[in-house]
């Protein structure tokens, strides 16, 4: 049955398409910075709703977002070692510069999300120490909700930078030792019991990394045979939707759907795109949101709540990321 909450999401979409700019074209550069941008923005977007979905998913709207929670999750993944290799492979100095641009950028924030967090369950009662904290990285529930993702992108990153150390030029080994990482988080969540959303979406990191190293020829076959790969891959994915074994079968069947439309058109989203330059944030930051703002209204599930739940974390994303970017420039100077 409908509910006024599904009006949320509905809003969201309205001002999505509100800003969209759609044209046939043939782009040859799928996975471009604003492509990316834009997906990274769409994605994070549909990570806060499938959250939403636990506590206001009493529509028919909202409960749908629980299941795309891992496609979302999925992309994030691939953008991520697709990001890394294609600097890799275009920047000669990228190994000099990677721990400060790229692993602290993720780290330092973390950090300063998990002192917001500690405090927040210091204030209601709940005493964490140090050793608390770092044990519970080793979980599937970090002290930061819903940071499990992160938690592994840094994992991720810290064998991208060791590997960058090993192997100089060879690209082939850079795909192996990667490959390699990802089977070695897959049996270490495994063996722990995690539960499987938090190992069933890795393995696009290192498909990034592949379609980056073969960009060109991936991509010239996408323009070519893209539009056969439409119905097998939407089947794929309707099929197999809620199918969790299958996790990462439809999320490679949602990669090439989403690659087949960046080739055939140019999409533009002002709205998306800013949305994607504070993902991290956002992904940070919603969990706490939602966690103090439940608390000061546990019983309310009305439109007018979850809306201005939405808009909060929105809120609060923006200003996290306009502090972490003065933090950062000011120390660049």
């Amino acid at each position: 049955m409908f509910s006024l909450t599904d009006l949320v999401p509905i809003i969201v979409i309205a001002v999505i398409v509100a800003f969209s700019r759609i044209q046939i074209q043939e782009q040859k550069d799928i996975f471009s910075v604003e492509n990316s941008m834009i997906l990274r923005g769409l994605m994070a977007i549909n990570v806060v709703l499938c959250h939403f979905s636990h506590y206001y998913g009493n529509g028919i709207i909202l409960p749908v977002f629980t299941a795309l929670g891992n496609l979302a999750v999925g992309i994030f993944f691939f953008l991520s070692g697709f990001g890394l290799m294609k600097q890799y492979l275009n920047r000669p100095d990228y190994r000099k510069t990677f721990f400060r641009k790229r692993i602290l950028k993720v780290i330092v924030p973390y950090m300063i999300f998990t002192v917001l967090y500690w405090l927040y369950y210091t204030l209601i009662g709940k005493t964490y120490g140090l050793k608390d904290v770092i044990l519970k990285l080793f979980t599937d529930e970090p002290l930061v909700t819903y940071s499990w993702y992160l938690v592994e992108i840094i994992v991720l990153y810290l064998f991208f930078w060791l590997f960058m150390h090993l192997i100089k030029t060879e690209k082939r080994y850079m795909i192996l030792l990667n490959l390699i990482s990802y089977l070695v988080l897959f049996a270490f969540y495994k063996s722990r019991n995690y539960v499987s959303y938090c190992y069933y979406s890795t393995h696009m990191f290192a498909i990034g990394i592949i379609w980056a190293t073969y960009e060109e020829k991936i991509n010239t076959f996408i323009q070519k045979y893209g539009k056969y790969l439409i119905v097998p891959s939407a089947a794929i994915i309707v099929v197999f939707f809620r199918n969790t074994p299958f996790y990462p079968l439809t999320e490679i069947a949602f990669l090439l759907l989403i690659a087949v439309f960046f080739s055939h058109f140019s999409y533009q989203n002002r709205f998306l795109s800013y949305i994607g330059r504070i993902s991290m944030e956002k992904y940070l930051i919603h969990g706490l949101m939602i966690m103090i703002f439940r608390r000061l209204f546990m019983d309310s599930v009305s439109f007018t709540a979850a809306f201005l739940l939405f808009i909060l974390i929105c809120i609060s994303s923006c200003l996290m990321h306009m502090i972490l970017s003065f933090c950062f420039n000011r120390k660049r100077k």
